[in-house]
């Protein structure tokens, strides 16, 4: 049997320089198609990123001039040359992106906190949370739930009021 470190040198003695120019060839065509795909899927999340943040400013309601005058600014601020092609002008642009959608989900926490301190507009009395009062014993309704018997009420300071012959419609005009 052959020692495997013979096999592989006489390996390398038949390949000739044409042979491993073609191999190069073939790998170099493999990895440039590697590179484009890297480079599609990489452009395409960052267009992605950027249409999302579009929807989301399009989704804000709530008046934030300063900050909106803030992402304008930083947008305008890019400062990229594409005729090169450069990575750094990507990884910029990916930068950009990253702030901006932190600034935009600042914003949307904003409009979020805002919608629920402001009590709902669609209902006359506002929404209560929790559990729901607790009735008093003068309105008829123990703790328990049963109801009070027909009795006087515990304060004493109450008085009744004598009936009187006049009819309330006659108090009215009166005053």
């Amino acid at each position: 049997m052959v020692p495997k470190k013979e096999e592989r040198e006489s390996k390398r003695e038949l390949l000739t320089s044409s042979d491993l120019r073609k191999s190069i060839q073939v790998e170099l065509r493999r990895i440039r198609s590697i590179v484009k795909e890297i480079a599609s899927n990489y452009v395409s999340k960052l267009e992605a990123s950027a249409e999302d943040m579009a929807k989301g400013l399009e989704e804000i309601q709530i008046d934030a001039k300063d900050d909106l005058r803030k992402i304008l600014k930083s947008i305008r601020e890019l400062n990229v040359k594409p005729n090169k092609g450069r990575r750094k002008d990507l990884r910029k642009i990916d930068d950009l992106i990253e702030t901006l959608r932190g600034e935009v989900d600042v914003l949307r926490d904003k409009q979020e906190k805002e919608m629920r301190d402001k009590p709902a507009e669609t209902s006359d009395a506002p929404r209560r949370r929790g559990r729901p009062p607790k009735q008093s014993a003068a309105a008829g309704i123990r703790r328990r739930g049963r109801p009070r018997k027909n009795r006087a009420p515990a304060d004493s300071s109450i008085s009744s009021v004598p009936e009187s012959s006049e009819s309330s419609s006659d108090l009215v005009h009166a005053a």
